[in-house]
């Protein structure tokens, strides 16, 4: 007979956790979807679709809230940095082959913009990262729009590995990270200027989930 360590027990019900946590945020849902030109993701409670330019005043409200941009490495936004932060997504979204997918999140009962996230390929490899109105933070949606691009990075681009950075005290950040099956790599010391912190370099975390590691979840 087989003999379990308590390790073993441990990956095996951690596993059981995630794929859970995925299926009650709800499948990332999409029939034959294009990359090029307009595209439009579904999970249970959000659409994920590309930018259009009515998504402007949302996209420059939470682009000018501190407490929104306290870890990013960029704002607060003047209206020309939003407007063409939206004609790049644009122009993004036409390009042939596409690596950059910068997607709203659109909440499906309300039918409001509420955030953003974005998947940006290099070759077999891309960058995952979100942002969200601070009226829509603690419902879940960073972890459900994440886990939706995860699976379509996956099973639609064909990639081998999703990493994200955060700095290292943003805890919230990196606890969708962990609900996504991502796995830390390392923390980089001084490898980060987060402007709204402070003027010196600040630690970096490092995730990333790998191809195999998603499909051992399936």
């Amino acid at each position: 007979l087989y003999c379990m360590t308590y390790t073993n027990v441990k990956k095996i019900l951690i596993k059981i956790f995630i794929f859970v946590e995925m299926e009650k945020q709800g499948s990332c849902l999409w029939g034959k979807i294009r990359t090029r030109g307009f595209m439009k993701l579904e999970t249970t409670r959000l659409f994920i679709r590309d930018y259009q330019p009515s998504d402007f005043d949302t996209v420059h409200h939470y682009g000018q809230d501190p407490d929104v941009l306290r870890y990013m490495l960029w704002g607060p936004n003047r209206i020309e940095d939003t407007q063409a932060f939206i004609d790049s997504a644009t122009w993004e979204s036409q390009a042939e082959p596409r690596t950059t997918f910068n997607l709203a999140l659109i909440d499906k009962e309300t039918h409001s913009l509420i955030g953003g996230i974005s998947l940006t390929r290099d070759h077999d490899k891309a960058e995952i990262g979100w942002i969200l109105d601070q009226r829509a933070w603690g419902k879940g949606y960073a972890t459900e729009a994440a886990q939706c691009l995860i699976r379509f990075g996956f099973e639609t681009l064909g990639l081998t590995s999703i990493y994200a950075t955060c700095d290292a005290e943003n805890i919230a950040s990196y606890k969708v990270m962990l609900k996504c099956a991502m796995t830390q790599i390392r923390v980089d010391k001084e490898a980060r200027l987060s402007p709204h912190l402070s003027p010196v370099l600040r630690d970096q975390r490092l995730f990333e989930i790998t191809r195999s590691t998603y499909l051992s979840l399936e």
